[in-house]
């Protein structure tokens, strides 16, 4: 947060605000399987690495992002003091947009990524980036700290 203790106690709220919510998530550690994502090893930095892929997913991303988070915090609770980083390979071949088209659960993913992973990624991979996604990505680009980009 680079010193800022105001905007640091936000995204602690924040974050133990998501735990909360998701409090029997995180202690079963269990969710209904809606797509195909999971830790699939270690980079060569030895971070985890969780693959996601898009050709297989049918439902709506409210139903999927539960899974997503369950990988990611499987993948977080694998990493080493002083390597607390994670690598995403998104394969977005067959991607269907009409799949994420409810802003509140995409709102609600980006609030508990950005907060209780925050500083989390390493590396996002995106692989079969359609033409409008990467139109989209150099739109919003300008927009992002260095450290998100």
């Amino acid at each position: 947060m680079k010193g800022d203790e105001v905007a640091a106690a936000a995204l602690l709220e924040t974050a133990i605000a998501c735990r909360v919510r998701d409090r029997l998530l995180y202690r079963t550690m269990q969710c209904e399987v809606a797509c195909d994502v999971r830790v699939i090893g270690r980079d060569n930095e030895q971070r985890p690495t969780v693959y996601m892929c898009a050709r297989n997913q049918e439902k709506m991303f409210r139903h999927i992002a539960p899974q997503i988070q369950l990988a990611f915090e499987a993948a977080v609770s694998l990493c080493t003091p002083g390597n607390e980083q994670v690598v995403i390979i998104a394969d977005m071949y067959n991607f269907s947009a009409s799949l994420y088209l409810d802003p509140s659960a995409l709102k609600e993913a980006g609030r508990c990524f950005g907060s209780v992973y925050a500083e989390r990624f390493a590396r996002i991979l995106v692989v079969d980036f359609s033409f409008i996604a990467q139109s989209a990505w150099a739109i919003c680009k300008p927009m992002m700290s260095k450290a998100t980009q």
